[in-house]
């Protein structure tokens, strides 16, 4: 909390520059055509001068991944399984690189990668992801969701600057929580997408 407090402190004041870009960012996800595997990535993040700002002001871009596979049905759609992680990003100005690590739920924290230069911190942060522990193993017409929440602040951050906006137990990040983080500067966004059906028969 300590943290989210220096941050609407500094950003309220002014020290760190926003942006009002119009957004370009996007999120992809295909279904290998072999063994039926998603792939999913994030596009033209930079583009959007609230998250290169944040990265030049040595904030941390935190990427929380969740796909789902989902099985068709009459009536409702089910969720067969989910798989999430996490990605945070980081310029770290004074050392000269950028880094970028990835984390998974019940798996020890890996030591981030680093990127001397932007270009090769970009083909890294946007090449495509394959989840090969999500694909069908039975018959069935399926597809793929993905959702992707992206913010300034860690995960635990995150949920503490959503209490404090007054959101409710359970749920993803509430428009009002929304709305209050972005007036205090600090950035966020939630994008999804689906793959089109395929059938395993």
């Amino acid at each position: 909390m300590h943290r989210i407090l220096v941050l609407l402190f500094v950003l309220m004041a002014g020290t760190a520059a926003q942006a009002a870009a119009q957004g370009s960012t996007r999120v992809e996800i295909r279904v290998d055509s072999t063994n039926r595997d998603p792939y999913v990535r994030i596009r033209n993040l930079l583009q959007e001068s609230r998250w290169r700002d944040a990265l030049e002001n040595a904030l941390p871009i935190t990427m929380h991944w969740t796909v789902k596979l989902m099985r068709s049905r009459a009536i409702l759609p089910a969720t067969e399984r989910t798989v999430e992680f996490k990605i945070v990003a980081r310029q770290e100005q004074l050392l000269g690189h950028y880094t970028i690590a990835i984390e998974q739920p019940n798996r020890p924290r890996a030591t981030p990668s680093r990127y001397t230069s932007e270009r090769e911190f970009l083909y890294y942060l946007e090449r495509e992801i394959s989840l090969p522990d999500l694909a069908p193993r039975r018959e069935g017409n399926w597809y793929y969701t993905v959702e992707l929440r992206i913010s300034t602040l860690e995960e635990d951050e995150l949920r503490q600057a959503e209490r404090a906006a007054g959101r409710t137990q359970g749920g993803v990040l509430d428009a009002i929580a929304q709305g209050i983080l972005r007036m205090v500067g600090l950035p966020t966004a939630v994008l999804t997408g689906s793959t089109p059906g395929f059938r395993i028969p």
